[in-house]
């Protein structure tokens, strides 16, 4: 299995997006959120993740895994945790890529190549 991390690119933006509105449909099975009659979650700002791609604050990594699409990551450096160097903001892994150690893997990647305090929520 080959897994890869690819910089975020401005063609990725569009792909990104999509799979952030998959991933967002998951989020009220561990949030307990609730859709609003607008069809939005409550409690989350459901939006466009440019900022991901022009803040130097921040990284954006799609994630494939022998070549197919497989989650991105988001890097940031705005946690709860005050001490916090890197939040682990957003990272989605597509239902058939989860449980076969990919998370585990990209997470201790990220980790040891941004050495520092992270927070992961």
């Amino acid at each position: 299995m080959k897994i890869e991390m690819l910089d975020g690119q401005n063609k990725d933006l569009p792909v990104v997006n999509n799979l952030f509105r998959v991933y967002c449909y998951d989020l009220p099975t561990v949030t307990g959120w609730n859709c609003q009659d607008n069809g939005l979650l409550e409690g989350y700002a459901f939006g466009d993740l440019s900022r991901s791609w022009n803040d130097d604050d921040e990284c954006a990594f799609v994630l494939r895994v022998d070549c197919r699409l497989a989650g991105f990551v988001l890097i940031d450096d705005v946690g709860v945790n005050t001490l916090a160097d890197f939040n682990m903001a957003e990272f989605p892994i597509l239902h058939e890529f989860r449980r076969i150690g990919i998370g585990t893997y990209v997470a201790r990647y990220q980790f040891d190549q941004l050495s520092g305090n992270w927070e992961v929520s």
